[in-house]
């Protein structure tokens, strides 16, 4: 494959080689050290006794790097989060902590053992009923509130697991990001019970397992 920044990408521009391709098979090559928010061209070739020969071309742009942009955000409640950017993404590095839905509608709370584990409809809470967990560790919510699409301030939202693998990917993948920390504020387990404060950080995605389930991540 072949590269460039200008139209009729060639060999002479960027290049990666393949030299064990077949017709049998097809390939695929690494192409590095884009520069963000760029438009590049670029095609197949194959060089042989009758020289050199071009595929189609396509095009395409490289995202945006937003590494290391600080900004904030606001909810419908007024709370405000600190954002931090990270590759072509913008996280909030603080867990969301609101008692309403961007349309300022009220999220139901879910304190006793039967309001949460038999709740059907969106329901938050705070870890072991407690409200000063609040500030550090934010409200738990279930799958009911994050499925509307509606929890998150105006133009955001909870990331799917695909985004989550872009992060994941971005920082080292799963198994070596270390540069993704996290307050371990626990969880609320299938019967209601309040588990693993200091131990234990779960994520949500906005990505379906099940009717009603979701794919979760956890650090």
């Amino acid at each position: 494959m072949c590269w460039s920044k200008l139209q009729s990408a060639t060999v002479s521009d960027n290049k990666a080689a393949d030299n064990t391709f077949s017709e049998s098979q097809g390939f695929t090559e690494d192409i590095c050290g884009l520069i963000s928010n760029t438009k590049y061209f670029v095609r197949a070739y194959a060089t042989g006794n009758a020289g050199t020969v071009y595929g189609n071309e396509l095009s395409f742009t490289t995202p945006v790097d937003h590494s290391g942009e600080n900004g904030t955000v606001t909810d419908a409640e007024g709370n405000t989060y600190k954002t931090i950017g990270i590759g072509s993404q913008i996280w909030t590095i603080e867990s969301l902590r609101t008692t309403k839905f961007n349309d300022s509608s009220d999220i139901q709370p879910g304190k006793c053992y039967r309001c949460w584990s038999y709740l059907t409809s969106p329901g938050y809470c705070w870890y072991n009923n407690d409200e000063l967990n609040k500030s550090s560790y934010g409200a738990l919510y279930n799958w009911y509130t994050v499925n509307t699409m509606t929890l998150c301030p105006s133009d955001w939202h909870v990331p799917d697991a695909d985004e989550w693998t872009i992060l994941e990917t971005f920082v080292g993948e799963s198994n070596v990001a270390s540069a993704i920390s996290a307050l371990p504020g626990g969880y609320r387990g299938d019967l209601a019970a309040y588990i693993n404060l200091g131990e234990t950080s779960l994520f949500w995605t906005s990505s379906p397992f099940s009717t009603d389930q979701a794919i979760v991540l956890g650090i």
